[in-house]
């Protein structure tokens, strides 16, 4: 089908007099093309919408749209759910950042590990505290029989282990580190 280049519908299939009309499409390879924006949506307030694949090895599902530094992948959801059978893989060619309403909580089996790159030039773990109120850093711990905190450090040679600097020009009684069992 080749219409002649008209302004406004050149194909339009309307099937939506009533809520169980199916549109049913069935083709060994779907390819749709638009030199302009494609928009799918689901208008009533039970619709959802379904991308399935069965796919069994390799990309089953893509978005490309890194054309430019400056395309945005825009999601919006109520609540989102993303799983994953396998491994779970961020890359990014600048910052991550995670921007939530309460606490974010990293839940996992085998632990967290913070790598950093030994190029990077920056600290591996910034904590960047700005309620003046609040405790930077806590450690709720259920240790019965190993260290809550084990710093091993096996090769320094102008470096030190650890460096506590209170610099605050404030004259007024603190404590610059507690100890007590």
């Amino acid at each position: 089908m080749a219409p002649a280049d008209i302004t406004g519908d050149v194909f339009h299939l309307d099937a939506d007099a009533d809520t169980d009309n199916v549109v049913n499409i069935d083709a060994g390879i779907l390819d749709v093309d638009a030199s302009g924006a494609i928009s799918i949506s689901g208008t009533a307030a039970a619709s959802d919408i379904l991308l399935e694949t069965a796919h069994t090895a390799g990309v089953a599902f893509h978005i490309d749209a890194n054309a430019d530094a400056g395309s945005v992948v825009d999601i919006d959801a109520g609540i989102l759910d993303i799983d994953s059978d396998g491994d779970t893989k961020l890359d990014a060619g600048g910052n991550i950042t995670f921007t939530s309403g309460s606490l974010t909580k990293f839940v996992a089996t085998g632990g967290v590990e913070i790598e950093n790159g030994a190029s990077s030039g920056a600290a591996a773990l910034l904590i960047d505290n700005d309620d003046v109120d609040q405790i930077a850093l806590q450690i709720e711990a259920a240790n019965t029989t190993a260290y809550v905190v084990d710093v091993n450090v096996s090769t320094p040679t102008t470096g030190g282990i650890m460096n506590l600097l209170d610099s605050s020009v404030s004259t007024s009684n603190r404590e610059v580190a507690s100890i007590r069992q």
